[in-house]
């Protein structure tokens, strides 16, 4: 096995903005008069939050910014606001009204109440309202799916499932992922010192998945792509069903035991790969922290054949395996694939994440 090149990397830190949840106008209901958290409607809608692709410094740190946009669906749960026309109803769900607004690595959005089961009026009022005086919890997901309360209601949650099969859609050689998988969750309080009363709240979303940028190409002729797939050697969950534990010091996310999957795979079908120019694409994988991985593509040189060559590569530093942090964009490049082996030009890798925490100083490829 030969060690590779090797070179310091960069930590990129990746931002979503909060969302402000607006304190709405006065609207007759149920409820009489009390203010809501105020938006308007529309249904069934994609989910079309994307990685910007810009990227800023800030003195040693890079960062690259999420953006919201028009038409992304959220839901809140709280545990005191009900809903304006369903007391029993603790949540509601919000719409990204127009695209976020872009500050240099920060992307903020407003958003509107959608308009659900015909209720009166044309949306504008709905949804959650501020009732009693006192604290307030508020949790949110994106994209808008259940949120659960315990029956003691001391514990929040919502089920998430990261595919072990993904598609990606190839734009000018840049794969982007189904970001129906890209979870962010988010965490607030509030008091209210009015009954009926209450001030914008922030909510500060952060990501609930991992996820790693190839970018390689071919060492010398031009290759064909079946398949990717990154995997676990030891068989630790990389794909499946997870739940995120809301309202916690810190980030708790529990994969459903018998429901999850060791590796992902991404078919590619007979992608071509050349020397001359990259071929870039994101996979996502669940929010843990990963030491055993290895990445494999299923490769030939005649489009005609019916068999690929299977060429893997094992994610290791110094002889070990490399540790990747949850909830952090992992991205790897310089590398160069041929039909017989790896063949590794000036590789590079950088951590694209969301809080301070930097691991590392190189990394290390070894050639299989």
């Amino acid at each position: 096995m030969g060690v590779m090149v090797m070179r310091k990397r960069d930590t990129i830190v990746l931002l979503m903005a909060g969302i402000v949840l607006l304190a709405g106008c006065q609207k007759t209901g149920p409820f009489g008069g009390k203010s809501a958290v105020s938006f308007t409607a529309v249904s069934n809608v994609g989910t079309k939050t994307a990685y910007s692709g810009v990227e800023t410094e800030e003195g040693s740190r890079k960062y690259e910014r999420i953006d919201w946009k028009q038409g992304d669906l959220i839901r809140v749960w709280s545990d005191v606001a009900v809903h304006r026309y369903n007391k029993e109803q603790h949540w509601s769900d919000y719409i990204v009204t127009a695209d976020g607004i872009a500050n240099k690595r920060i992307s903020t959005a407003s958003l509107a109440a959608q308009n659900l089961n015909n209720v009166p009026g044309d949306g504008t009022g709905n949804g959650l309202v501020w009732g009693p005086i006192g604290s307030y919890t508020f949790h949110a997901v994106y994209p808008a799916q259940e949120i659960v309360a315990s029956t003691n209601g001391r514990e929040v949650t919502t089920s998430c499932v990261i595919p072990d099969t993904q598609q990606i859609t190839f734009v000018k050689g840049i794969g982007k992922p189904d970001m129906s998988h890209a979870y962010m969750e988010a965490t607030a309080t509030a008091t209210t010192t009015i009954e009926g009363e209450g001030v914008p709240v922030t909510l500060p979303f952060k990501p609930a998945f991992t996820a790693f940028e190839i970018t390689l190409r071919s060492a010398s002729e031009t290759l064909y792509l079946d398949s990717f797939s990154i995997q676990s050697e030891g068989g630790s969950p990389v794909a499946g069903s997870f739940s995120i534990v809301f309202g916690h010091a810190t980030d708790l996310f529990q994969p459903v035991s018998g429901s999850t999957q060791s590796q992902v795979t991404i078919p590619l079908n007979d992608t071509e790969l050349s020397a001359t120019a990259d071929l870039k694409f994101t996979v996502l994988a669940l929010p843990e922290t990963f030491s055993d991985l290895s990445i494999t593509f299923n490769v030939k040189t005649d489009p005609t054949a019916t068999t690929y060559l299977p060429r893997t590569l094992q994610l290791k530093q110094d002889g070990e395996y490399i540790r990747f942090g949850q909830c952090i964009k992992h991205r790897l490049y310089g590398l160069a694939l041929s039909a017989e082996t790896w063949k590794v030009l000036a590789i590079t890798g950088e951590d694209l994440e969301w809080d301070e925490e930097v691991w590392g100083e190189n990394i290390i490829w070894e050639e299989l």
